[in-house]
C-alpha cells in the first residue's frame, strides 16, 4: 500500500464552501473563468491555496457558462487547443502574480469526460497541456485513454479517481444524466475511497471490482466542491487516511 495519497477538489466555481474545503484537501484545481468563476475568484482562490500550502492546479473547460462545461461541445482541433492553452497560461499569470507555482492541469466536466473516451481529443489536450510546460502533473481519469495519451506526449501523469461518483462497467464515470451518478451515502463513499487507497481500485455500477491503475502509481482523489456533502466527505476521508496511516498530499 502506497503511504501517501492526493485529495484534490476543484474550486473556484463560486461556492460558498471553497475556504473550508481548502483546507481540507492536498490539491486544488481552479476554473477558469470558462465554465465558473472569474478572474478575480482566480486570484483569490489561489491566494487560499497559498495560505494553506494546497498545490494549485488549472481547470480548463469548454466555453460552456449556461451548463457549467458539463455539455459536450465539438470543437476544431486547433480551436480547442488553444482555448486549453489560454486558460492555463491565465492560471499561470494569476499564479505568478501571487508568488504561486502552478502545480497541474486537470480538465473539466464534458471535456474531462470526452477524454477519457476519445483518444484523439485527449491527445489535443495533452498537447495543449505540454505546450505549457511539461513540468506540470496532468490529472485524468485511472484506466483511460486520458492518461496514455499524456505520457505519449511527455506529460507527467497523476491517474484520478473519484470518491463521490459512480463507475460504469467499462470503469468512466455514470453519467450525470442518470440517478445513480452521485454517491450521497458516507459509508458508500467511504468504501469507494478505501478500496482506492488500498488497491486502486473500485466497484462499478454491476457489483465488479475494478482495478484501474497500477498499484504502486501516484494517484489522486477527487472531491467535486459543488457536492452536497464535499466538507463532510473531506473530513471523512481524511480521517479514514489516518486510520490506514496514509498521508494526505499532493505529488
Amino acid at each position: 500500500m502506497n503511504n501517501s495519497i492526493d485529495l484534490n477538489a476543484d474550486l473556484g466555481e463560486g461556492m460558498a464552501n471553497d475556504a473550508a474545503l481548502i483546507a481540507l484537501v492536498s490539491s486544488a484545481n481552479i476554473a477558469c473563468g470558462y465554465h465558473a468563476g472569474s478572474l478575480q475568484l482566480m486570484e483569490q482562490t489561489v491566494r487560499l491555496c497559498k495560505q494553506q500550502g494546497v498545490a494549485v492546479g488549472a481547470h480548463p473547460s469548454f466555453p460552456d457558462r449556461d451548463n457549467f462545461g458539463r455539455t459536450e461541445m465539438e470543437m476544431p482541433h486547433d480551436e480547442l487547443h488553444n482555448l486549453v492553452m489560454h486558460q492555463i497560461l491565465l492560471m499561470q499569470q494569476v499564479c505568478n502574480a501571487e508568488g504561486v507555482q502552478l502545480h497541474h492541469v486537470k480538465p473539466h466536466g464534458a471535456l474531462y469526460n470526452m477524454c477519457a473516451r476519445d483518444a484523439a481529443l485527449a491527445s489535443i489536450v495533452a498537447s495543449a497541456v505540454a505546450g505549457c510546460s511539461k513540468e506540470l502533473w496532468y490529472y485524468g481519469m485511472a484506466g483511460t485513454v486520458m492518461i496514455n495519451e499524456a505520457e505519449v506526449v511527455g506529460l507527467r501523469v497523476v491517474p484520478e479517481f473519484f470518491a463521490d461518483r459512480r463507475y460504469d462497467s467499462v470503469g468512466r464515470l455514470v453519467s450525470r444524466n442518470k440517478l445513480n451518478a452521485l454517491l450521497h451515502n458516507e459509508s458508500d463513499m467511504l468504501a469507494q475511497a478505501r478500496s482506492i487507497i488500498l488497491t486502486r481500485s473500485v466497484t462499478n455500477i454491476n457489483g465488479d471490482d475494478m482495478q484501474l491503475s497500477s498499484y504502486h502509481h501516484p494517484a489522486t482523489i477527487c472531491l467535486h466542491g459543488d457536492g452536497e456533502h464535499a466538507i463532510a466527505f473531506a473530513e471523512s476521508i481524511r480521517k479514514l487516511c489516518v486510520s490506514l496511516q496514509v498521508n494526505i498530499a499532493s505529488v
